[in-house]
């Protein structure tokens, strides 16, 4: 297996309507059914966004996922990040973590000093990949059925 990242481009966008559209793999996200056009249109969107860098995950030529950051405040020095590992059959393998660390390189490079996240309190599996790769859970924001996370870069 030989992870790399690319930025995301209008070619991963089948990609993501399948991985968006896949209920096991968007088990813990509130999102609705998407479809190409909906995701063409986004796309549009985020190519002039910003705040938003998006990565695309893939084991040699295979896209597997997607890593990123949104809400980049370069005044506040801080950013959002997620991950989505699109197919299940690399769950499980510490891409997410790996994934983390690529994208701490980024935030660097951004100059940000921290990186946050919301993560659904059931979602044991991401709850154990953010913490290993050093998050630690905000208890002062915790609501419902999420906890925030952070990370000082």
């Amino acid at each position: 297996m030989v992870i790399i990242f690319k930025s995301h481009s209008i070619k991963d966008v089948p990609y993501r309507v399948k991985w968006l559209n896949d209920a096991e793999v968007t088990k813990y996200l509130r999102n609705k059914p998407t479809n190409n056009e909906e995701q063409l249109i986004w796309f549009k969107n985020y190519s002039s966004d910003k705040t938003k860098q998006f990565y695309t995950i893939f084991d040699d030529s295979l896209p597997i996922g997607i890593v990123g950051l949104k809400n980049i405040d370069l005044d506040s020095h801080k950013a959002e990040v997620f991950v989505l590992i699109g197919e299940p059959k690399y769950w499980g393998k510490s891409i997410g973590r790996k994934s983390l660390e690529y994208i701490k390189d980024i935030a660097n490079k951004l100059h940000l000093d921290k990186l946050y996240l919301t993560v659904d309190k059931k979602n044991t599996p991401a709850i154990r990949c953010y913490t290993a790769a050093g998050f630690v859970i905000d208890n002062d924001l915790e609501t419902g059925d999420e906890l925030f996370m952070s990370f000082d870069l």
